[in-house]
């Protein structure tokens, strides 16, 4: 932990083969918007999506390594060129009851920090992820950030976790260029109504 930072694997140089590709779970929570809880599946589905999964503050400052302004520039000048056909969600999993509930005693204090453009995409996990889950999406250690690059079918096609190195910065940003390269040269291509992981288990709020 003190030397990698609980950094578990290093993200690959390009994208994971659609047809190799696992299917991001199902989670479901409420998000900034709506105390009714959801799918994230209907909010990824038909979209690209960068997504960050986190436990801690410690976890939501590493995956800000890899897609805050001030750490991957290229990162936000991509989602900038790209516009409405890419969209950042964040899932913040607390698995413990207290903690859970001053979260959402403090809903406004969280809203402050996060855009109001983003609070739709922002989900809050109470029960957590399985354990079977979490080792399909190598997720394994909980204080950990992880940050998910998934296709309009809700693939994961590249993944990183932990503080970002300049390599998978780059990686990101090309990942995410060669998912929009695709998807334009494809624009009639057929989604999934859902998508759902090998388990199909959900993690309910």
């Amino acid at each position: 932990m003190k030397d990698y930072e609980g950094k578990t694997f290093e993200s690959p140089p390009a994208t994971f083969k659609a047809s190799k590709a696992l299917y991001f779970p199902n989670l479901h929570g409420r998000t900034l918007v709506s105390s009714t809880a959801s799918d994230t599946t209907t909010v990824l589905k038909s979209k690209i999506s960068i997504v960050s999964l986190f436990s801690s503050m410690w976890g939501a400052r590493q995956v800000d390594t890899f897609l805050s302004e001030k750490d991957n520039a290229p990162l936000t000048s991509a989602l900038l060129e790209a516009g409405p056909s890419v969209q950042m969600v964040r899932i913040n999993v607390e698995e413990d009851s207290l903690k859970y509930f001053l979260l959402r005693m403090f809903l406004g204090n969280l809203k402050r920090q996060i855009p109001k453009e983003e609070w739709a995409t922002y989900f809050l996990i109470h029960k957590g992820l399985a354990q079977d889950i979490r080792q399909e999406l190598g997720a394994v250690n909980g204080k950990v950030g992880y940050v998910y690059l998934l296709d309009e079918a809700c693939r994961i096609r590249w993944a990183g976790c932990g503080p970002a190195k300049e390599s998978e910065k780059i990686g990101l940003v090309k990942g995410l260029q060669r998912l929009l390269h695709d998807a334009r040269s494809n624009p009639n291509a057929v989604l999934p109504n859902t998508a759902s992981s090998a388990s199909s288990k959900t993690a309910k709020a």
